[in-house]
């Protein structure tokens, strides 16, 4: 690793891994090689032994293990490897086990970042699978209280963690193409180590949620949470998000669509 500069922030990669040991042996290498960092790795119960790998592979990184889960928390895995950061100035990235960082990750985003900032990419299609991707500092994190834990089973924690910082009075500042990819894989792989494995339902579930944060935020603070920060539209829930396109094969199938309940389609 590089010299760290004087007053240069230090930024804590912090991933999970919960079955996902074929993706983290691809993106690991490129969050160690980045300058003036430190590696934490969640071995959320892995069937992989994802942390025996690391620690053969990758002892410069910190292992933290969750022995005795069933299922796959992710709000939960992130704040467990939170703990390992101490208290100062530093910064964490949060990062999934299946997204890899371009060599110069650090160089380009280190100036970019200031007290009362937070840095993500922004919500597109071809950020697709990036959404998880959220920079911060440690005493932000901290002052928010991590990741909200009621979020359970697939989908949304990390726009609610985005939504949460946006309602602390923090500027997101979205980062440029090129820095992140995602290594693609079908939905099956992201459901399978969670209690609800159909991911319409386990978003609904969690659509409602983040839906009334957005709201409350947006009551609280005056403001409209911007597009690029998250899509209220995947926060609808039944009516909205993942089951539009459900909707909209069942019409040229021939077959009324009829929702009910709160956010649904009229």
């Amino acid at each position: 690793m590089a010299a760290r500069m004087p007053d240069e922030p230090r930024i804590w990669f912090i991933t999970t891994c919960m079955g996902r040991l074929s993706a983290l042996e691809q993106s690991l290498p490129t969050f160690c090689r980045q300058s003036n960092s430190r590696v934490v790795v969640v071995d959320y119960s892995c069937p992989d032994r994802s942390g025996d790998w690391v620690e053969a592979h990758h002892p410069e990184c910190r292992v933290v293990r969750v022995p005795g889960e069933e299922f796959f928390h992710s709000s939960r895995a992130r704040n467990v490897g939170f703990q390992v950061v101490p208290p100062g100035d530093d910064w964490v990235c949060f990062v999934d086990a299946d997204v890899c960082l371009s060599p110069s990750f650090c160089a380009i985003v280190r100036p970019q970042l200031a007290p009362g900032r937070f840095a993500v990419l922004p919500m597109h299609p071809r950020n697709k699978g990036l959404t998880g991707f959220i920079l911060v500092s440690r005493g932000d994190v901290a002052g928010c209280g991590g990741f909200d834990e009621e979020y359970r089973n697939y989908g949304r924690q990390a726009s609610a963690m985005r939504v949460t910082l946006f309602a602390a009075g923090l500027t997101p500042i979205f980062l440029g193409d090129g820095l992140a990819q995602h290594l693609d894989h079908g939905d099956e792989i992201r459901s399978r180590h969670y209690r609800e494995r159909d991911l319409v339902r386990s978003s609904r579930e969690n659509s409602h949620r983040l839906r009334a944060l957005i709201q409350k935020t947006e009551v609280e603070t005056g403001q409209a949470i911007p597009p690029e920060l998250c899509h209220k539209e995947m926060a609808r829930g039944p009516g909205g998000g993942l089951l539009r396109p459900l909707r909209a094969v069942y019409r040229l199938l021939g077959g009324p669509w009829r929702s009910r309940g709160r956010g649904s389609s009229r």
